[in-house]
């Protein structure tokens, strides 16, 4: 029994190491692994002032997006970080003129 629990370990250990070996090759290549990021609509800063002065409510919101609350917020988040990198950009090129 303890032969077959061994040959069944070193099996899966190949399969782990030929399976990083692939993963390490499609990265190399570009290719995307994982689930796919869902999109935003085209007017999500539009929506997102709209909900942020209260005349949609979330549940609305995330009618609108197609999306659940977790990736709405993750998305919120994502916006609003690309929201302060070009006020950042704007001072910076500001202050060199």
């Amino acid at each position: 029994m303890q032969k077959n629990y061994t040959d069944i370990n070193e099996y899966f250990d190949f399969v782990r190491q030929r399976q990083a070996e692939g993963i390490a090759a499609a990265k190399l290549r570009g290719v995307h692994i994982g689930r796919p990021k869902k999109t935003v609509p085209e007017n999500f800063g539009e929506l997102v002032k709209l909900w942020e002065s209260k005349v949609l409510k979330t549940s609305d919101m995330l009618l609108l997006c197609k999306m659940s609350r977790a990736n709405f917020y993750r998305r919120l988040k994502e916006y609003r970080q690309s929201l302060e990198m070009e006020n950042k950009d704007k001072e910076v090129s500001s202050e060199n003129t």
